[in-house]
């Protein structure tokens, strides 16, 4: 067990950044276009985090975290007592095949 965590960090205009959670060292990735970019953030809207109460992490866990300037909503899971929406987790599969 590490209690390590990589979190990604996706703006408006594109560009992407990468964090670990042990090194505490954050880099910038290679940008997506803005289409593209505007595209997750339609989709992150359609899902409506801030409506969602999800918050159920196992050993090892994924969440996706929708961030504006006044306030935060985040669904976590992992715990293989809950499941999340198909909705989140495809979301969040199409999101790590672009940063690969």
């Amino acid at each position: 067990m590490t209690g390590a965590s990589d979190t990604y960090v996706l703006l408006e205009n594109g560009q992407l950044f990468h964090t670990n959670s042990l090194t505490k060292q954050s880099s910038e990735l290679e940008s997506i276009s803005r289409i593209k970019a505007k595209e997750y953030f339609t989709k992150l809207k359609e899902l409506s985090l801030s409506e969602r109460d999800f918050d159920h992490p196992g050993n090892m866990y994924y969440f996706l975290e929708d961030v504006n300037s006044d306030e935060g909503h985040r669904v976590t899971w992992g715990s293989n007592d809950h499941e999340i929406s198909e909705e989140c987790k495809t979301f969040y599969k199409e999101l790590r095949t672009t940063i690969k």
